[in-house]
């Protein structure tokens, strides 16, 4: 599922590429326009391959540095006790507290008893649809962010004007991905805990 979605973003960027570096070429050399879609069309057939190589150059701990731009205790699981579980009208903290003893303060124990009650409830369709979303967002925010080191080589290659309207594109992009990515993954770690003290 999150692979064809990826798929699909990539080849939405392939279209803005195109349209901001080769529009203005394609009009106004129509004899150059079969070449360029024979171009494309390999680009289009090596997307998955592509994708499959850029989607496996930073570890997940740089794509969870380029969600929530934090250097140590970077997941919001960090945070799962202290800060979201108290946030949460659905998260029964006496219940967790009973059924776990005295809840963990520091980030580090935080994140790992959070991911030990993930991993006892990820068949839960709420939780696993939640880290799926999360997932696919983190990793269409480091995909952003590789298109944006792109089109700063961009500048370099091609004139000022259609380098800064992509790079402009992709800035917006890398910040929507990004907020779309904090969010689902948080509500990731609520959901678990939601579910976790409704036990």
């Amino acid at each position: 599922m999150n692979s064809a979605n990826i798929w699909g973003f990539f080849l939405l960027n392939l279209l803005i590429f195109s349209a901001c570096f080769f529009g203005s070429v394609l009009e106004e050399i129509p004899e150059q326009i079969q070449s360029f879609q024979i171009v494309r069309g390999l680009g289009i057939l090596a997307a998955p391959i592509l994708i499959f190589i850029l989607n496996g150059i930073l570890t997940s701990d740089q794509k969870a540095f380029l969600v929530f731009w934090k250097v140590r205790n970077t997941l919001p699981g960090h945070r799962a006790f202290t800060k979201y579980a108290k946030i949460d009208a659905r998260v029964n903290l006496d219940r967790l507290v009973q059924l776990h003893g005295d809840l963990p303060t520091d980030e580090k124990e935080q994140n790992k008893l959070w991911y030990r009650l993930y991993r006892n409830n990820r068949v839960e369709t709420v939780i696993s649809k939640a880290h799926q979303n999360f997932l696919l967002a983190r990793d269409l925010t480091s995909l952003s962010f590789l298109f944006l080191l792109c089109s700063l080589g961009m500048f370099i290659v091609f004139n000022f004007k259609p380098s800064f309207i992509y790079a402009s594109i992709v800035i917006f992009e890398y910040l929507i991905m990004m907020r779309l990515a904090q969010n689902h993954g948080r509500k990731f770690v609520r959901d678990v805990l939601a579910i976790e003290s409704s036990n």
